[in-house]
């Protein structure tokens, strides 16, 4: 007998990736994945080699130290800070918590599909709001809500467009809403914005109960591969999500790495460097070359044609590729006439430069 999953479940679109290159082949430059481009401080590879002795025994459930790391870090309530296998996992288990069937959730159309994936495997609705302009549309959020209404998201930098709200649109929203409902405001790019008037959404957890912030080490600190994140919120929430985790959940090792990357702020500092500096160049080569960028804030930059560049967008993307070049195509996204590039390593990025113009002639 073959059984019938939740319902909900056959709804579920699978996850696709950012295509790999083939390595096999010289030259292979992987920009499609939103990954560090100069990977994890040197402290944590050598941390890692020294840490081997130690795997037969059980990590910290708690997660203590690399929660102290964070607190003093960015000046936070330690007691509001948990750990998770990448923030995916928190904001699965925060959808699952929070919300069930006869539930809505409410997110923006182009924005990190997983929102979608949690809400309908917990059984919730999914209520998506056309972006504007490339941005959430904070209004059109509110107007969505409903009596049934129990979390509302935010990508805030927003993967993939590159956009954010500021402080003061936040905490607009969060005035607008419903007490009875959770904000999740996921800031997985929040060390990567410039704009002054940003905040990745701590101030309103200081103020409210009812919002969390969820961040994670797969970016800046080029941690993906230990799949590392953490939220802050309040604690009764966090009470609720150290229910449903399991008990040891975040290895030692990923622990560890942690509190030495977010310690290491002068390799952070030089991961921001060389990020400002190929997305300033990126912005001005491929303006003057008649491509357009959504937003800028993050590790990243999705592009489109003004309508003076004759190519198509499409046969750019299958022309990179055919170099063993592999950006992401915002298809899977809803945006399928744009295509979103990483920025990567210095060498990659002026090889992508010159292929674009190749292209072109």
């Amino acid at each position: 007998m073959i059984l019938d999953p939740r319902k909900g479940i056959e709804l579920i679109p699978p996850y696709k990736q950012g295509d790999k290159p083939l390595f096999s082949q010289t030259g292979g430059i992987k920009l499609s994945a939103n990954e560090s481009a100069l990977g994890p401080t040197p402290r944590v590879k050598k941390m890692m080699i020294s840490s081997l002795d130690s795997l037969q025994w059980y990590p910290d459930p708690n997660a203590v130290s690399v929660r102290e790391a964070i607190s003093k870090r960015y000046n936070l309530d330690f007691s509001k800070i948990l750990m998770g296998v990448g923030s995916d996992e928190l904001l699965k288990n925060l959808i699952g918590s929070f919300s069930g069937y006869g539930d809505e959730v409410v997110f923006s159309d182009v924005t990190f599909p997983l929102y979608k994936t949690y809400t309908l495997s917990a059984g919730a609705t999914p209520v998506i709001v056309p972006n504007r302009k490339f941005s959430v549309d904070i209004e059109g959020i509110i107007k969505s809500t409903s009596c049934k209404t129990s979390i509302v998201i935010i990508a805030n930098p927003n993967n993939p467009t590159g956009t954010y709200l500021s402080w003061q649109q936040l905490e607009y929203l969060r005035n607008n809403l419903p007490e009875k409902i959770l904000l999740i405001i996921d800031s997985a790019y929040a060390e990567y914005v410039d704009s002054g008037d940003y905040d990745s959404g701590t101030k309103l957890v200081y103020n409210t109960s009812n919002t969390v912030v969820t961040r994670t080490f797969s970016k800046i600190h080029g941690l993906a591969s230990l799949r590392l994140g953490w939220c802050y919120g309040h604690e009764d929430i966090l009470s609720v999500l150290g229910r449903v985790r399991s008990p040891f959940n975040v290895s030692e090792i990923s622990q560890k790495a942690g509190e030495i990357a977010v310690q290491d702020k002068s390799f952070q500092s030089m991961v921001l460097d060389h990020n400002k500096k190929w997305k300033r160049i990126l912005v001005e080569e491929l303006t003057s070359l008649g491509f357009y960028f959504t937003g800028s804030e993050g590790n990243f930059l999705s592009i489109g044609k003004t309508k003076h560049l004759k190519k198509d967008i499409k046969d750019l993307d299958k022309f990179l590729r055919s170099n063993n070049v592999i950006t992401r195509s915002l298809e899977f996204f809803g945006l399928p006439e744009r295509i979103r590039i990483t920025i990567g390593k210095e060498k990659d990025m002026s090889i992508l430069l010159e292929l674009i113009k190749d292209f072109l002639k």
